[in-house]
């Protein structure tokens, strides 16, 4: 999920929220001692997949270097999180693999 810091959704276009989502991702990873070469499956969700599949997966290969876990890219219409609109993604990772 594109959330600043303090709590709050990010603003911008596709590629800070994109950024920002990562960024979170490695806060979460780090606080499970582990990395993001431990990440077994990853699922997105976009609001507008037509137009934002490429950066997102652009900036998500470029984060993940070689390490290529298992994934998808799910297309939605809206996302039931309070305070989400369009200019939002989320992300959910399952499966850490052990260290």
């Amino acid at each position: 999920m594109a959330v600043h810091s303090t709590w709050r959704f990010r603003e911008g276009d596709i590629e800070a929220q994109t950024r920002q989502t990562l960024e979170n991702l490695d806060r979460v990873l780090q606080g499970f001692d582990v990395t993001k070469s431990n990440l077994a499956y990853i699922e997105i969700y976009l609001t507008n997949a037509q137009e934002h599949t490429e950066p997102v997966i652009r900036l998500l290969k470029e984060y993940m270097g070689q390490h290529r876990p298992a994934g998808s890219l799910i297309g939605v219409k809206l996302l039931g999180i309070p305070g989400a609109t369009d200019r939002n993604q989320r992300r959910r990772t399952h499966g850490l693999r052990g260290k």
